[in-house]
């Protein structure tokens, strides 16, 4: 068992198996999101989400296993391991839990994403859940339940279909499809982790938008009920953004001044600054000045509607993708120092 913390709180997480690393011959450390048989959210309960068992389907994280490095043994992560043991649509459906009837010893069902069986006489009702349920609250495991899988019980079948796994096998051995030895090694690129993108004089002015637009005082956008905001996306590294009523009334103006990063944020208040009041519903217009004029670069179209220009790299000029084959501009640029919208 490990403790994990789940949508249904802190508890122990069940596993039906130990995973030994075969090149150490040590215990392999392991978690689990307990997010179901599709491992798809933590609420998705339908599917096994957040009943501290292992459901098959569920990611496992090989996070404790030993890493040698310059002779010293460190503690790391090595990967995910998807384990997922199909089950035919016909034996979920037949074996289907039915809270309406009572369970006799050793009967199986299909709930939540797994097979159990009746490790005792169940009533109706009493639903399989964790392997650590204390269904009398009185210190022992007496839940009637117990999670079935494939190498339990010595047999080469579960719930009637075939597996690999025949009587007395119960190890499986994982090979990667190479080890690295002595003497392995690779070149990496570091210029690129030095290369400039998103530079002002590059920026093309149709791929800043404002999000959400329209915006909606009753949108999960917030982050609470009393924080509203928006959002100006792809901005170069430093401009200065306005805001006005339809009428040309001027509401709040804020710099923007991040080199890594092309957001900004309006808290829906006037004043300087955006330290008024929350503005009224309605329209409004911003704009944003650069720093100096330049030229910028803007999309244009076809004949038929179509965006013409990069399909690479959609916000940022690049003569390697804004040329047509005959070497002729894909993109025209104009020379301005502000943009509205």
């Amino acid at each position: 068992t490990i403790s994990i913390t789940n949508a249904s709180g802190l508890g122990k997480m069940y596993f039906p198996f130990r995973i030994t690393n075969m090149w150490t011959g040590k215990k392999v450390g392991l978690g689990c999101n307990d997010y179901g048989s599709f491992d798809a959210s933590p609420i998705d309960f339908s599917n096994g989400a957040g009943n501290y068992v292992w459901t098959p389907g569920e990611d496992i994280f090989l996070i404790k296993d030993s890493l040698k490095i310059g002779g010293l043994w460190v503690e790391a992560y090595n990967y995910n391991l998807d384990l997922a043991i199909p089950l035919s649509n016909s034996v979920k459906s037949n074996r289907a839990y039915n809270s309406n009837k009572s369970y006799d010893l050793g009967e199986e069902v299909f709930f939540q994403g797994s097979l159990w069986y009746a490790f005792t006489p169940a009533d109706a009702g009493i639903e399989p859940v964790s392997v650590h349920e204390d269904m009398e609250d009185d210190g022992e495991r007496n839940n009637p339940w117990r999670p079935v899988y494939p190498w339990q019980g010595g047999s080469s079948s579960w719930a009637g279909e075939e597996f690999a796994i025949g009587p007395g096998d119960k190890e499986l051995l994982i090979k990667p499809n190479k080890l690295f030895v002595d003497g392995d090694n690779w070149f990496s690129d570091m210029s690129k982790l030095g290369e400039q993108v998103g530079i002002s004089d590059t920026l093309c002015l149709d791929s800043i938008k404002v999000v959400p637009n329209p915006y909606k005082a009753a949108s999960a956008f917030n982050e609470t009920p009393n924080s509203r905001k928006i959002r100006f996306t792809h901005l170069p590294t430093s401009c200065q953004i306005s805001i006005y009523t339809v009428a040309g009334e001027h509401v709040t103006t804020f710099k923007h001044e991040k080199q890594f990063d092309g957001n900004s944020w309006w808290n829906l208040r006037s004043g300087n600054n955006q330290d008024g009041p929350e503005v009224a519903p309605g329209l409004y217009i911003y704009t944003i000045e650069f720093e100096e004029e330049k030229e910028y670069c803007v999309d244009t179209y076809d004949a038929d509607g179509d965006i013409q220009g990069s399909e690479k790299n959609d916000y940022y000029t690049n003569n390697k993708y804004d040329l047509n084959e005959d070497g002729t501009p894909a993109r025209i640029k104009k020379k301005t120092k502000f943009h509205i919208g």
